[in-house]
């Protein structure tokens, strides 16, 4: 997770994220979505923005993984909307890339390659050289 979001994130938060995409990495979707939905309840009633922000970027990851761009999508939407009013450009470009990806894979390659350059942008006036790369990268696996 990003440094710029992870401060002030309560520990039981990071905790349950960090669990929750390792299950992920490991192939155990189920445990996966139930850490990261825990996390999300629990960011939402104690009001931390990083945590419940952390927790959809997640869930959107998941839902990508399993096949559903329909909530992909609107996860990493809602994730770009707080990032954009609360001018994390970090997240805006994060939610930006993935936007592109979740485009890519509804074959409107149009749409993915105009959210992955405007990520890219974002992302190299931020200083964030590494995932600029990897944006690019994704960009040309496009063509």
């Amino acid at each position: 997770m990003d440094d710029q979001l992870s401060r002030g994130m309560p520990a039981i938060v990071a905790r349950l994220l960090d669990e929750g995409a390792q299950l992920w990495l490991e192939g155990a979707l189920s445990a996966a979505q139930a850490h990261l939905e825990r996390a999300f309840e629990i960011a939402e009633n104690i009001g931390s923005a990083a945590g419940r922000l952390g927790a959809m970027q997640l869930l959107a990851s998941l839902a990508f993984t399993r096949g559903d761009l329909d909530e992909c999508y609107a996860l990493h939407n809602a994730v770009l909307s707080e990032c954009r009013a609360l001018r994390l450009d970090i997240g805006v470009a994060s939610s930006l890339h993935n936007l592109g990806l979740v485009a890519a894979s509804r074959g409107d390659f149009d749409m993915a390659r105009g959210m992955i350059v405007t990520a890219i942008s974002v992302y190299t006036v931020i200083g964030r050289r590494d995932a600029a790369a990897a944006a690019r990268a994704n960009l040309r696996r496009l063509e």
